[in-house]
């Protein structure tokens, strides 16, 4: 069977954000989102998800945005002189027991709201350094939750760890010339058995969006394709069916306690 899972990342960045993954749920296929617990927005964001009991919830750990929820003199090494987290690529010159202090207190200010999550994930896909991907898989085994995988050398070390994680990821629909249903579904056409998490980034654009993202106007175009009923009746056409992440299984393999694994070259 294959199973589909749409998940909606930046819950939180903006109202305009926000009330576009809700759209993309209420009205197409987004079955699931990660949350920006150190969003300015965050209370009026989470009021909002009263609407939708049905959206499977996850985090959107983060140390590439916004302000820390930890003091900031206990995440030095992640902010710059404003307070602000550092937008990086490299986690050379980082203090590693910061980002996990910092990640475990967005887990706690998360069950202080009363979310029920269910997923983890990182803003701008920083677990795919080996080294915060030690952090977020220790972390996931904390709190028993799943996490994404966008590669499948990330998805071995997970499932290694027992850490539930989906099979296949898209990460394809994203960009310009790639928020179209012509190229999503030529993403999807060939998808095997099994779980598929496709990422995206729904919004109806605001002026905080233009202000604060290079990533705007086509995240009004994913938000069309995402709730165009060709894609509803195609996805049901190919039978690929919704999903979510607690339908995924605990993997049984054998731990893996340091990460080795490198990615392919």
């Amino acid at each position: 069977m294959k199973k589909l899972i749409v998940n909606a990342d930046d819950y939180g960045y903006t109202p305009g954000v926000v009330d576009g993954i809700l759209k993309a749920h209420h009205e197409g296929v987004v079955t699931s989102t990660t949350i920006l617990i150190n969003s300015p927005h965050l209370e009026a964001a989470l009021a909002k998800l009263k609407s939708a009991p049905k959206l499977d919830l996850g985090l959107h750990l983060n140390i590439t945005w916004g302000k820390p929820v930890s003091s900031p003199d206990k995440v030095r090494s992640l902010i710059g002189e404003n307070g602000n987290f550092i937008r990086r690529t490299q986690f050379e010159d980082v203090d590693l027991d910061e980002v996990g202090l910092e990640w475990r207190a967005q887990v706690a200010k998360a069950r202080g709201q009363n979310i029920k999550l269910t997923h983890l994930d990182t803003h701008h896909h920083t677990h795919r350094h080996p080294a915060l991907l030690d952090i977020i898989a220790e972390i996931a085994g904390e709190e028993k939750l799943a996490v994404r995988s966008q590669e499948p050398w990330i998805r071995d070390y997970l499932r290694a760890n027992h850490i539930p994680t989906p099979d296949y990821f898209i990460e394809d629909f994203y960009g310009e010339g790639k928020t179209t249903l012509t190229h999503l579904e030529d993403l999807l056409r060939f998808i095997p058995d099994g779980f598929t998490e496709v990422c995206c980034h729904p919004a109806i654009v605001d002026e905080e969006l233009r202000k604060t993202s290079s990533y705007n106007n086509p995240r009004n175009e994913e938000l069309a394709v995402l709730t165009s009923p060709e894609l509803k009746s195609w996805l049901a056409e190919d039978k690929i069916t919704p999903g979510v992440f607690p339908e995924l299984p605990t993997p049984t393999g054998a731990p893996d306690k340091s990460c080795e694994l490198k990615p392919e070259v």
